[in-house]
């Protein structure tokens, strides 16, 4: 990571992470918006999957089930968690560079609560 790089705390979203080695729960973002810009998302086995920001057509924050809905030009994509709200204000800044998935049996074990953003589902909607 270099030093243009800043992490964002789910649990805190706008302060330092007090350990930097700890990488789940944690959505890592840019310093500043920009037009031409990378999100991945990164499974706890480290798979990865990565889209390019001037693909996204569109995103859409269902929040009665607070689900967030990415159109790609390559497919749609669908998020499921909690207090995505959050998530979706940041993409719209384009701000967000990598977004870890962390499966539902860990939540309580990382100490999350009901104020954190957390995602536990990323998979394409076949229509």
């Amino acid at each position: 990571m270099n030093q243009k790089d800043k992490r964002i705390s789910i649990k805190e979203m706008n302060e330092e992470l007090t350990n930097p080695n700890k990488k789940e729960n944690v959505i890592y973002t840019y310093d500043t918006d920009a037009t031409v810009r990378s999100l991945t998302f990164t499974s706890l086995n480290d798979d990865r999957q990565t889209f390019y920001y001037h693909n996204l057509i569109t995103h859409r924050y269902l929040s009665e089930e607070d689900t967030l809905q990415l159109t790609f030009t390559s497919g749609i994509f669908e998020l499921k968690g909690r207090n995505l709200i959050k998530l979706d204000k940041l993409l719209s800044k384009y701000l967000v560079r990598e977004i870890f998935i962390v499966e539902e049996r860990y939540i309580q074990a990382n100490g999350l609560d009901d104020t954190d953003i957390i995602i536990i589902s990323f998979k394409e909607i076949n229509l």
